[in-house]
């Protein structure tokens, strides 16, 4: 084959493949507009119903046999205390995208009006620093502390941020863990906000490349959450950037919704910084003839050494599920399971280990059932959203039965009831 037609095949097959790792979603619906905007593991927090006085991690499991397999669902409830913390002083940068797109819907000017909302929720002494990007990053306000609401800078620095070119997220992103990194303290909450409507069009576009900064500077106390705004966005560099940096992520469409406007995620964000369990892990030991099959209610799964590790995002006044369904060719009733749940409380690093002997229980406790219910109606919400088809039977029928948690109730209120 001639030389010139194999250089346009492989820069054809090149160009599919770094669309394909962009993974970019456009639509012209507003609100809730792709699965990605759907966390499992938000939907598996419940208010929690049992009000334990402490932080706890309770295990259940369930068994079902057939001709071939033996089928093993580990439920693990991590319950955090009912005790109201006081959260830690605040050291945050925002790290705001003013690339030409912020133009659109008026993205920026609603941006701009949240960001002077929740100057509402800083305290004096807390730091607060902001950072823009297009083509190139700059410090538009430097690290200082708050003195309070007649402290002027903040919303006038706000008001002058304009439009700019293109988007270079990664110099924004390293300017803004500059920032923080001036007041690094373990006893503050170090965080770094990024916000962005679009993908990266100069600077560093690897997504494992941006994602070791990330990394980096989680090691090194600074954590990291996202937000996505409009239609023409990398929904999985976002998602794995909010979860190596053990922040949140959000995600925005372009209609005026009470649920899904920048003001809402703001204050969510802020409301996830009060959590009084933090950093959690749990280990689990398990024994070598189940095989893994499915984790739901994790924000992140690791393989160490043959132990199952499972990262969850930070807890407040919740019961986060976690569920574990393993398979296998063998029936062993004696076995034994362990877990050890490792998290932050009030500064201070907990463990807790349980055990389970013995895989003979066969009946689902209302716990597993509702949490195998709240995995079918948010993964049905997901498959049909992707066949941009609207008649979410099955979500309705779930919200009408009782004690439905809140946050099916209010995605079913997501939903938009057209096709795109």
């Amino acid at each position: 084959m001639n030389t010139k037609y194999l250089m346009v095949l492989y820069l054809c097959v090149l160009y599919v493949n770094m669309v394909h790792c962009q993974e970019v979603v456009i639509s012209s619906n507003c609100g809730l507009f792709s699965p990605h905007q759907i966390d499992m593991e938000d939907y598996l927090k419940i208010d929690s119903y049992d009000h334990s006085k402490v932080s706890d991690i309770n295990l259940e499991t369930v068994n079902f046999y057939n001709k071939k397999h033996l089928n093993v669902e580990l439920l693990m409830d991590i319950s955090s205390s009912n005790k109201t913390v006081k959260r830690k002083p605040l050291n945050l940068c925002f790290a705001l995208d003013r690339s030409a797109s912020m133009e659109e819907n008026n993205r920026m000017e609603k941006l701009k009006a949240a960001m002077k909302e929740i100057l509402s929720y800083l305290v004096p002494g807390d730091y607060f620093s902001i950072v823009t990007y297009d083509d190139i990053a700059q410090v538009v306000l430097s690290s200082r502390q708050y003195n309070g609401a007649n402290d002027s800078i903040f919303r006038e620095t706000i008001d002058r941020i304009t439009i700019g070119g293109g988007t270079n997220m990664l110099a924004g992103m390293l300017k803004g863990y500059d920032e923080v990194n001036k007041n690094c303290n373990i006893f503050y909450r170090n965080r770094l906000i990024l916000m962005s409507d679009g993908v990266s069009t100069t600077g560093e576009r690897s997504p494992a490349r941006i994602l070791k900064h990330t990394v980096n500077y989680y090691s090194k106390g600074i954590e990291t959450s996202t937000v996505g705004i409009g239609n023409n966005i990398n929904f999985n560099l976002l998602h794995d950037i909010s979860v190596e940096g053990r922040g949140k992520s959000h995600f925005i469409g372009d209609c005026d919704s009470a649920y899904v406007d920048i003001g809402y995620v703001l204050r969510e964000e802020f409301f996830n910084m009060n959590a009084s369990m933090e950093d959690i892990q749990i280990e689990i030991d398990y024994p070598k003839y189940l095989q893994v099959n499915d984790i739901y209610g994790a924000s992140k799964v690791v393989v160490d050494e043959g132990k199952l590790i499972v990262l969850c995002s930070n807890l407040s006044l919740k019961n986060q599920f976690v569920l574990v369904k393993f398979q296998s060719k063998r029936k062993h009733k004696k076995d034994q399971l362990t877990v050890n749940l490792n998290f932050t409380e009030n500064g201070e690093k907990k463990s807790i280990v349980k055990q389970i002997c013995g895989f003979d229980n066969n009946f689902a406790s209302e716990k597993i059932q509702l949490a195998n219910k709240i995995i079918d109606a948010v993964n049905c919400v997901k498959n049909k959203l992707v066949n941009q088809q609207y008649k979410l039977d099955c979500l309705d029928r779930f919200v009408n039965e009782p004690n439905v948690p809140d946050n099916i109730v209010l995605l079913r209120e997501l939903i938009p009831n057209k096709s795109l």
